[in-house]
């Protein structure tokens, strides 16, 4: 049986979400300083979804994405998570909830990832590091490095 193929995306999502039963859910991680929209297998948070989508960095179909699908699901996350008293709370918003997107919506986050994975991939020249620290921000958990650093240097090896 051949070996799958792996990706920057199985990198990344092995070490954000690899852990968990289903990797479709908004972070966990509730007490994040000014909260997390971080979602899904890579964790793709809706500041950096704009931000990449405000810069034209995705194409246009993600764009569209972004702007009417994702972004709206990441303002509310931001809205109901850790507001369990509020009206029109719901837990799939809620820091480990669901979400709504549904099965094609999934499909586009997808592209969207593989998107933004490679724009920082490209970024980082090939320093493992630069790319943990391009996508996630900091670089100061050394558990979720050496994840993605064991899964690249499978990918750089073939």
């Amino acid at each position: 049986m051949p070996v799958p193929k792996l990706t920057i995306y199985d990198a990344i999502s092995q070490a954000e979400t690899g852990s968990f039963d289903d990797p479709w859910i908004r972070t966990t991680a509730k007490d994040t300083p000014g909260g997390s929209t971080a979602y899904g297998p890579v964790q793709i948070t809706g500041t950096k979804a704009r931000d990449y989508a405000k810069r034209k960095i995705l194409s246009p179909e993600m764009i569209e994405y972004v702007n009417n699908v994702y972004g709206p699901m990441m303002d509310r996350f931001a809205e109901y998570g850790n507001e369990p008293e509020k009206e029109g709370y719901s837990p799939i918003y809620d820091y480990g909830g669901s979400g709504d997107l549904t099965d094609d919506e999934k499909t586009q986050y997808l592209k969207l990832a593989d998107e933004m994975l490679a724009y920082d991939y490209v970024l980082s020249q090939g320093d493992d590091d630069a790319f943990i620290r391009a996508w996630r921000g900091t670089g100061d958990d050394e558990r979720y490095n050496q994840v993605v650093r064991q899964v690249l240097g499978r990918l750089k090896s073939k």
